[in-house]
């Protein structure tokens, strides 16, 4: 049987693999879909006080960038993070964030986070189901 991906299926792929890959930095961090909520924004830690959109496309410019970054950071919570974690086609994840004082930045998700980006295991989203 041969399966067509969509771009949803794909982004919603790489939302569970970035909850997965920061649950060693943020214990607490979940999807807010799975929680019922429309905030705006992918994941959130409270421990953490971040908030973060998970984007995987073909391709990314710095304009967009600054756009989905301008968008999360009205939508976030007071005193909360905003980050932009991305991926395209062929290319390492990256995080898109605003350091204290300073422009818009871009790091390597494992500089930014000291972990390489993983690949989820399989059933992982089966046992967050519930939560």
């Amino acid at each position: 049987m041969v399966t067509k991906r969509t771009a949803k299926s794909k982004g919603n792929t790489f939302e569970y693999e970035c909850e997965f890959n920061l649950k060693h930095k943020y214990q607490d961090i979940r999807a807010v879909e799975k929680r019922g909520f429309v905030m705006g924004y992918d994941l959130i830690s409270d421990y953490g006080k971040v908030v973060i959109e998970c984007k995987f496309h073909k391709s990314m410019t710095w304009n967009e960038l600054v756009k989905i970054y301008l968008v999360l950071d009205k939508r976030k919570p007071q005193g909360y993070q905003p980050l932009v974690i991305y991926k395209t086609n062929q290319q390492p994840v990256l995080v898109f964030y605003k350091h204290e004082g300073m422009k818009y930045c871009i790091m390597q998700f494992n500089e930014m986070f000291g972990k390489e980006f993983e690949k989820r295991p399989k059933g992982y989203t089966k046992s967050l189901k519930g939560r």
